[in-house]
């Protein structure tokens, strides 16, 4: 699609995934930090309000924790700096708040377990709210996630379903959501007669990727703007199923569930952006579709 942005590709993503940055440069505010050498919005004026309304948040530094290797949410470019959707709208919550902040790479499967030992204060990383999530931290929602299949040009195994992928080799990322989609399947198969899927699991998103291309796996769960860059990063080799039901989800910021404050200026800032059209200007700057937006709310 042409709103879609133009990725990092093949080698030089690879290649940037594996330098093994443990962190991020540094941010103090919008005008430090601006994706991509766009211009960002400016702060709009009931953030006046928000930063009034939470002072004390105001000399603090909040570490972010994010793994940049999920285009376009977040990843690094081929300069080495992170880029995308939740890079973009993290300095727009921060600027609104009025805090300081620093990005801290951190593996996906370490993001909830850095979180919980104080080493980040927040987790920024197009991460859901899954139950098992929430019963250790709260999230402030901001966008839906929905989700799909990733397979063979012209789906050879016709995989359509969260049904379909009984008997079938599934590419996860470890700690994940689709992981755990999977491994919940598999009692379902067995009461329908069938093997329960069977999930080969990687550690970054081309190796996820290239694992469908290269059989080691049959399929691999994606939300729609993940999976049309890998198809249009892998031309003619994969195809993305629409969307399954099943797998919907709300996306959002992750904090201890002891920062109460914290977790309110993230709400307030939040709910100012969205009002604003600032968060929907940076959805469709990275191509994700209007369909995903999601009134921002707190879960516990």
């Amino acid at each position: 699609m042409k709103t879609r942005m133009t990725i990092v590709r093949g080698a030089v993503l690879a290649a940037a995934l594996l330098t093994g940055a443990s962190v991020m440069p540094g941010v103090a505010g919008a005008s430090e930090n601006g994706s991509a050498g766009v211009q960002q919005s400016s702060t709009p004026s009931a953030c006046s309000t928000v930063q009034k309304n939470h002072s004390a948040l105001a000399g603090k530094t909040i570490t972010i924790g994010t793994d940049p290797e999920e285009a376009p949410f977040e990843s690094i470019d081929s300069s080495g700096k992170p880029v995308g959707f939740d890079i973009d709208l993290a300095q727009e919550v921060m600027a609104c708040l009025g805090t300081k902040y620093t990005l801290d790479q951190v593996k996906f499967a370490g993001l909830i377990p850095a979180l919980q030992a104080g080493h980040i204060q927040a987790v920024m990383s197009s991460i859901v709210a899954t139950p098992a999530r929430l019963k250790v931290v709260n999230f402030v929602g901001y966008l839906r996630q929905q989700e799909g299949l990733l397979v063979l040009k012209g789906n050879p195994l016709h995989l359509t379903s969260i049904n379909s992928l009984c008997g079938h080799s599934v590419s996860v990322f470890p700690g994940s959501l689709e992981l755990a989609f999977v491994q919940a399947e598999g009692p379902v198969c067995v009461k329908m007669g069938k093997k329960p899927p069977v999930t080969a699991v990687f550690d970054n998103l081309v190796a996820t990727v290239q694992a469908i291309i290269q059989g080691r796996a049959q399929v691999s769960i994606f939300p729609p703007p993940y999976s049309v860059q890998a198809e249009q990063a892998n031309p003619g080799k994969l195809e993305n199923t629409p969307v399954i039901p099943a797998f919907n989800s709300i996306v959002g910021v992750a904090v201890p569930k002891t920062s109460k404050s914290l977790e309110t200026g993230l709400y307030d800032a939040l709910k100012v952006i969205q009002a604003s059209g600032d968060e929907a200007k940076l959805m469709k700057k990275w191509g994700i579709t209007a369909n995903l937006a999601q009134p921002t709310k707190k879960l516990s």
